[in-house]
């Protein structure tokens, strides 16, 4: 599939990053489907949109907030990351 166009992949980090804002990391919270994007975008963003996400986790768990939810989406910021750094050092190593 083709890379999205500008205006998608801005539309897309703009969503993402204020839903994410407005997550309160609560057990009771499914944001499941945001997860599910993740991937797809991280292999989609055109290559001038490799930047990572203005998306900062707490440390620590505070209260009302799943220590389990965090971690999850710890480990899924860091595959979306990974995968971006990957294609900015492919970008980077072979010249199209």
């Amino acid at each position: 599939m083709p890379p999205w166009d500008e205006t998608l992949s801005l539309s897309y980090r703009e969503a993402f990053e204020k839903r994410f804002r407005t997550l309160s990391f609560a057990s009771h919270e499914t944001p499941y489907m945001w997860w599910g994007t993740l991937r797809y975008a991280a292999t989609r963003f055109p290559t001038t949109h490799l930047e990572p996400l203005d998306i900062v986790l707490p440390d620590e768990p505070r209260a009302g907030q799943s220590p389990t939810l965090l971690a999850d989406w710890r480990r899924e910021l860091k595959k979306f990351d990974e995968t971006l750094e990957l294609r900015r050092r492919l970008v980077k190593e072979i010249p199209l």
